[in-house]
């Protein structure tokens, strides 16, 4: 099964395409080679800041809203969404640092005995966050669940916010449990009415595994092959480059399937099986995805690694490895 979904995957992957959009400011996004598209699907932010873009995409219609972490320039942005979008759920799947590597700017106070924090949409309009509640994870790598208080125009709202702290970037959570409790809490499901905001890093790799499972779960599917048509509209109808890596596909799938001791070794082969691949290069065009392709034109001297169509479209490359001129 995991190779018919790997297969899957990539000739998936072969479809996905981010094109350049001039019109989008390049400081509105963490990640250059990530701007949120389709724009057909786009949040649209009317926040009263001169612009109307924010990372954000609507995914499986109006039930889930996929964005990045925002950075320093789209605190206001974010958070005006959540308002606007009466979002009562945002779930975090990532740490804010990896090491030495940020993932995150911290967007909300962490604890209860923070200061609140401000965000300006005008020298008259403010948006003020408090944490009002944290409950800590009962062993290493859990999740945090805190309850923030919005403030705005007068009005309080409650939003839960679900932090999953052990998730690396472009890989799997070594414990399958944790994210699997994380989809059986009854606020992770979205409705038209309260979306559920899901975010990691780029908001691709991690969310998009996490709302692949979300949604099939949502849709009850059973099958593999409804499982590969699914990636296939919320990326086309959602948001694109949803989903990372095979593994991540591989894994969004088990989330989905019932737990029993088999599905516990099978994620322990999944994870073994992604530490083998350690070796492989990333992209040298966008520098985040696990290179999958070696391109090699009678023009270059010496190959270039690169992850999927995306990144051959986005630098003009003209050939598909093997299928070229190698």
């Amino acid at each position: 099964m995991n190779g018919v979904l790997a297969r899957c995957f990539y000739a998936l992957d072969e479809r996905a395409s981010i094109d350049p959009d001039p019109d989008v400011p390049d400081r509105l996004n963490r990640y250059s080679g990530f701007p949120a598209q389709p724009k057909h699907t786009r949040y649209e932010n009317h926040s009263g800041l001169g612009h109307t873009y924010i990372n954000a995409n609507w995914v499986d219609g109006k039930r889930y809203i996929a964005t990045q972490a925002p950075i320093p320039d789209t605190m206001a942005d974010f958070w005006w969404m959540v308002i606007q979008a009466q979002v009562k759920c945002v779930i975090m799947l990532t740490d804010f640092a990896e090491g030495s590597n940020k993932k995150a700017d911290p967007y909300f106070p962490t604890d209860p005995q923070d200061p609140e924090m401000g965000f300006e949409l005008s020298p008259d309009n403010h948006i003020r966050v408090r944490c009002s509640s944290l409950t800590r994870a009962k062993h290493p790598g859990s999740f945090l669940h805190r309850e923030l208080e919005i403030l705005y125009g007068g009005r309080r709202s409650i939003v839960e916010h679900l932090q999953y702290l052990d998730w690396p970037d472009g890989r799997v959570p070594a414990n399958p449990h944790e994210v699997r409790s994380m989809l059986q809490m009854k606020v992770s499901q979205g409705d038209r009415h309260h979306p559920v905001v899901v975010h990691c890093s780029a908001g691709v790799g991690r969310a998009g595994t996490f709302l692949l499972a979300r949604v099939a779960l949502d849709r009850g599917i059973q099958t593999a092959a409804e499982f590969c048509k699914l990636l296939d509209e919320l990326r086309q109808n959602g948001r694109m480059i949803l989903v990372q890596t095979a593994t991540q596909f591989i894994f969004a799938w088990k989330l989905t399937q019932s737990h029993d001791a088999s599905s516990v070794q099978q994620h322990l082969a999944l994870i073994a099986e992604e530490h083998r691949d350690d070796s492989r290069l990333l992209c040298e065009m966008c520098q985040l995805r696990p290179a999958t392709y070696r391109f090699r034109h009678r023009a270059q001297d010496t190959p270039i690694s690169y992850c999927g169509s995306h990144c051959q479209k986005r630098h003009q490359l003209r050939c598909m490895g093997s299928l070229c001129c190698q």
